[in-house]
């Protein structure tokens, strides 16, 4: 039986593979779990720009450090003990599912292995989403593409197109509320977006029409071959990388 991570893994520590690319490549990158507030903390050195982080190598696109009250914990080029997330996220407090964490900043990336960390899937959302009932969201919108594309998008990444109702679920429990670009401010804002939904009419391929949500409720239909280009999120369940 697997110990709980806030006391298994309170002195985690992290071994280190360096990806060199510049003179000023972020490196030395390091993770420990604060035994105290099972918190998972990022270290790393050189730091240029945004630092972000992630759960796979292809797919860093989350600045660390979301809270402004947490952003204190990089400066001179150096970051120190930075949470992942903002509060209450499970990034937060959960370690990565393939025990390993990805750096990336304005030069270079860096891989952190995590000691002493059993890989498998943690009933938690990656960094790059939250929580929308017993599933994830993207944190932030996806930029606009064609109705297929934005299906083999998700696909690509392990996830679906969110549904309708999903999206009606965000819109309603204000997922990510204040923030720019995330689900509750998109929908309230009337931005349009691709949904997975679709139907057909008599004797028509069942993708013959995908429906569109336009936030506040409002519902359109196009056909999904006729074009058009929208924003997106994808959706997954607990414990998707």
């Amino acid at each position: 039986m697997m110990k709980s991570p806030i006391g298994a893994a309170a002195a985690i520590v992290a071994t280190i593979l360096i990806v060199p690319s510049a003179a000023t490549a972020v490196d030395r990158c390091s993770v420990k779990q604060d035994k105290k507030t099972g918190n998972v903390l990022v270290s790393a050195q050189n730091v240029s720009g945004t630092l972000r982080v992630g759960y796979r190598a292809d797919w860093i696109v989350t600045p660390i450090s979301l809270d402004a009250s947490d952003q204190a914990c990089i400066a001179n080029g150096t970051a120190k003990d930075c949470v992942i997330g903002t509060q209450g996220a499970d990034s937060r407090t959960t370690l990565p599912p393939a025990c390993e964490l990805y750096l990336e900043d304005a030069e270079s990336t860096c891989t952190a292995t995590i000691k002493r960390c059993v890989a498998g899937l943690r009933p938690a959302c990656p960094p790059d989403m939250e929580r929308l009932g017993s599933g994830c969201i993207d944190r932030f919108v996806n930029t606009g593409l064609e109705w297929v594309d934005a299906v083999n998008a998700c696909h690509d990444r392990g996830r679906s197109l969110c549904s309708v109702e999903q999206l009606h679920t965000c819109d309603a429990t204000n997922v990510g509320s204040g923030t720019p670009l995330t689900c509750a401010s998109y929908t309230d804002n009337g931005g349009t977006l691709w949904t997975l939904t679709s139907f057909a009419g008599d004797g028509q391929n069942v993708f013959s029409y995908t429906v569109r949500y336009g936030g506040d409720n409002i519902m359109s239909v196009q056909s999904s071959t006729s074009g058009g280009i929208y924003d997106f999120f994808c959706c997954s369940a607990l414990g998707t990388p």
